[in-house]
């Protein structure tokens, strides 16, 4: 990689890189717009950040699109719009889909998901499909057209740059394009937080980042209940309540959080999460949070880890005897 053709601004935020690529940020850091192999984007935001407006010029074509968001956050509809004789119609509705959390249904079309979010497939509209193939850090083995939902629930515009909620990424280079904004980050335990840049805890095969903020652990489309990495001690819970979900300075030893009582939140979600699986171990969060903190081991990840070895309880080996992530054996 030559570095000689990347540049960045005085916040971090990268300006240029290979393919004759110009960058520009507003003042919050959000890209604002950006010129990249010939095709030329801006872009406007809502005060979370999420993008609500893009314009697009490629060759003699452009395209204004509006965004509308669900309560949870998730995009739910696209808009065209056109704008004559002083007034702005939106047109041609994509509604986007989602069951469990996932999505089966983007841009207007069917998709089929992989465990990270990746769409591996959709329809094409006439009865035929798409298929997408990745490297792990979400670059197309064969290259096909933007402007849609590809790899790890991220929008790649026409751009080649994934829309990656409260960031932007690029897959060719694994990377995002602004460092992350959390500014106690590089202070955390694991070696790879020390990269603002790096995109799932520097393991894309294992981890996913929906909101281009913290990565989450998965296995067996299972995520990490506290969304960092699986070996992290248990700074904070981001996810199980808004109280709970400010990251906190890295205390050693660990030191429970205070009110509200964010261990006993994790187990009933840990509870919650193992009686829609069908677990006998239904009632035993607690312990695998108790278990997480005395082994500054991430409780999501032993939960994780139960569902590959036995089921989450309703397999179990006498191989692994008392070793196993339950801790019974037959």
């Amino acid at each position: 990689m030559n570095t000689s053709q990347y540049g960045y601004d005085l916040n971090g935020n990268m300006t240029a890189m290979p393919g004759s690529a110009s960058l520009g940020y507003d003042v919050e850091n959000r890209l604002a717009a950006s010129a990249v192999n010939g095709v030329y984007e801006s872009y406007a935001y809502l005060a979370d950040n999420k993008r609500v407006w893009k314009y697009s010029v490629q060759g003699s074509t452009a395209k204004e699109e509006y965004y509308l968001y669900g309560v949870g956050g998730q995009r739910i509809a696209s808009y065209t719009a056109t704008f004559a004789s002083g007034m702005l119609t939106l047109n041609s509705a994509k509604l986007d889909v989602y069951l469990g959390g996932r999505a089966v249904w983007q841009n207007g079309k069917p998709v089929v998901q992989d465990r990270l979010g990746s769409v591996m497939a959709r329809g094409n509209g006439v009865g035929g499909v798409e298929v997408h193939d990745y490297f792990p850090y979400g670059e197309e083995r064969v290259a096909t057209v933007g402007d849609r939902n590809k790899f790890g629930t991220y929008h790649r515009d026409q751009t080649g740059l994934d829309y990656a909620d409260q960031r932007y990424y690029n897959g060719a280079i694994g990377r995002f394009l602004t460092s992350d904004p959390y500014e106690a980050e590089g202070q955390r335990q694991s070696s790879s937080s020390k990269n603002r840049y790096a995109y799932g805890e520097v393991d894309p095969i294992n981890h996913t980042d929906p909101t281009g903020l913290y990565a989450t652990f998965v296995v067996d489309g299972l995520e990490s209940i506290n969304g960092g990495p699986c070996l992290a001690p248990l700074e904070f819970y981001p996810g199980v309540n808004p109280s709970c979900a400010v990251p906190a300075p890295l205390l050693d030893p660990y030191t429970p959080p205070p009110s509200p009582n964010c261990s006993q939140l994790l187990s009933a979600q840990i509870d919650g999460f193992l009686a829609t699986v069908g677990s006998p171990m239904v009632g035993q969060g607690a312990n695998f949070v108790a278990s997480g903190q005395a082994y500054n081991v991430d409780p999501g990840f032993m939960v994780a880890l139960a569902g590959a070895e036995s089921q989450f309880g309703k397999k179990v080996n006498t191989k692994w005897g008392i070793f196993n992530a339950f801790g019974v054996i037959d």
